[in-house]
């Protein structure tokens, strides 16, 4: 299934893997600071959240 591939197409992939990971993850963090930080509500912080994404 993978043969005839470029052993760099597997960096390339793990990379962009991770880097969505991070992405995904740091917007949730987001949320949850909005929500305790600033003392919005869900619907509130969850629209920011809809502008950035």
């Amino acid at each position: 299934m993978f043969n005839g591939h470029l052993k760099g197409l597997y960096i390339l992939y793990f990379c962009e893997i991770w880097e969505r990971f991070g992405f995904y993850t740091m917007l949730a963090i987001f949320v949850y600071y909005m929500q305790e930080n600033f003392g919005w509500v869900a619907l509130t912080a969850t629209n920011v959240y809809g502008i950035f994404y």
